[in-house]
């Protein structure tokens, strides 16, 4: 529908944004980033740091809530960071149901067949 497309237009486009506002691609700060940005901002860095990287082994979940909290009101949006911590076993929970899929090297990315 036109309403999912338009909250994710306007994810991708502002989830690089910093509460701070020194993020970009606008440099918007605080309540001028839309919310839903600010929640997937959230959300995608705790992918990052919990994932494991080509350059960089996962962080457990307790280091990477610590980072994030240290990067409230800089980074992320405060009331979201407070929303992360009131549901952070729901976190940890997904994190768990989704775990890292290896790709092995040298082989490219195929999407299955049903997504073709």
């Amino acid at each position: 529908s036109g309403g999912f497309l338009a909250m994710a237009t306007v994810i991708a486009r502002h989830h690089h944004e910093r509460f701070d506002g020194t993020g970009y691609p606008a440099g918007l700060a605080g309540p001028d980033i839309p919310l839903p940005a600010r929640i997937v901002a959230l959300a995608d860095v705790y992918d990052a740091l919990t994932s494991k990287r080509p350059y960089k082994m996962p962080f457990p979940h307790d280091k990477a809530r610590d980072m994030i909290l240290a990067q409230s009101a800089k980074h992320f949006d405060p009331e979201v960071v407070q929303a992360f911590c009131r549901r952070e076993q729901d976190f940890i929970g997904i994190r768990n149901q989704f775990p890292d899929t290896h790709i092995p090297e040298g082989r490219p990315f195929e999407l299955p067949a049903r997504d073709r």
